[in-house]
């Protein structure tokens, strides 16, 4: 599975966001986590949006998540996934990914998941 940005920072916190469903598959799963979501936080740590009290690669690499590099597979394929009701090109890119390489997409974000795409999955659950 591969988890929306926000996902693996509630995961890297222990976050009480995460469902039972979803913690269970944490630990049992095989779980990626792309190179876009560390561009993505990296980015929101540089603006001020975001604080870690350790670094973000040390808590990535400790996280024992698998890490998915961006491809140029994805990027030629990004047009795939439609009917997302917004154009955010990180959401647009990890959905891609999660399509390109068959496995379950975890998110809470409400579009996302009113989007009805058969492999995102409810990370609340």
């Amino acid at each position: 599975m591969l988890l929306d940005s926000h996902v693996a920072l509630a995961a890297l916190r222990d976050e009480s966001r995460l469902g039972a469903r979803t913690r269970t598959r944490l630990q049992s799963d095989t779980v990626f986590v792309s190179a876009a979501s560390a561009w993505e936080l990296t980015i929101k740590v540089r603006t001020g949006r975001l604080e870690f009290t350790e670094p973000l690669g040390q808590m990535l690499a400790e996280s024992g998540f698998r890490h998915l590099p961006v491809l140029v597979e994805h990027g030629l394929r990004i047009g795939e996934v439609e009917g997302l009701p917004h154009g955010d090109p990180f959401d647009r890119l990890l959905l891609t990914q999660a399509h390109v390489e068959g496995v379950d997409f975890l998110t809470w974000d409400r579009q996302i998941l009113a989007a009805g795409l058969p492999f995102v999955r409810d990370a609340r659950e």
